[in-house]
């Protein structure tokens, strides 16, 4: 029986009733907790028991760790022990990841802007603290901190201007 490591994100979770098999046979297993990755082959699938015996409460974490990974969109990593010559596997140890986060940039155009992911870079030019609460030069991107040379919370706090665009025809 081999150990396998799988991580990805949960596309089908499954509780059944005690005693309940997923798969057909010979390639199935008896488990109350079924779940199926994205990274998973097809047909493929893992699980584990939920039984009142020892092992309980930590099934039961397993299977609320699952569940809130299912809901938020967390990414799943998995050991499971699969027999040689099948596709399922009973898990033994789970936990989650988040994904990284991108930042978000974008342009403003007119009053509407629109704003899309963009991988991560290197930061532009950043406004430049001088002094405890001073802040002075320019932001980059479309917009500019208002505030130079302002101390305490008001230059902290920095107003960001943008500059719209008007669609009316000059006279």
């Amino acid at each position: 029986m081999a150990l396998l490591n799988l991580s990805g994100k949960i596309v089908m979770l499954r509780v059944n009733e005690v005693g309940d098999s997923f798969g057909k046979p010979p390639d199935n297993f008896v488990v109350e907790v079924v779940v199926q990755l994205d990274s998973h082959a097809a047909g493929a699938a893992s699980g584990f028991q939920l039984r009142a015996d020892a092992n309980q409460p930590a099934r039961q974490g397993m299977l609320d760790l699952l569940r809130d990974a299912f809901n938020h969109g967390w990414r799943v990593h998995i050991d499971h022990e699969v027999p040689a010559g099948k596709t399922k596997g009973t898990i033994i140890r789970t936990w989650v990841t988040k994904d990284p986060t991108l930042p978000v940039t974008g342009t403003i155009g007119g009053v509407f802007g629109t704003l899309t992911p963009a991988a991560p870079a290197a930061p532009a030019s950043p406004v430049a603290p001088i002094g405890p609460g001073t802040v002075t030069g320019v932001a980059p991107g479309p917009g500019r901190v208002r505030g130079k040379g302002k101390t305490g919370a008001a230059a902290q706090a920095g107003t960001i201007v943008f500059k719209t665009v008007s669609t009316k025809p000059e006279r």
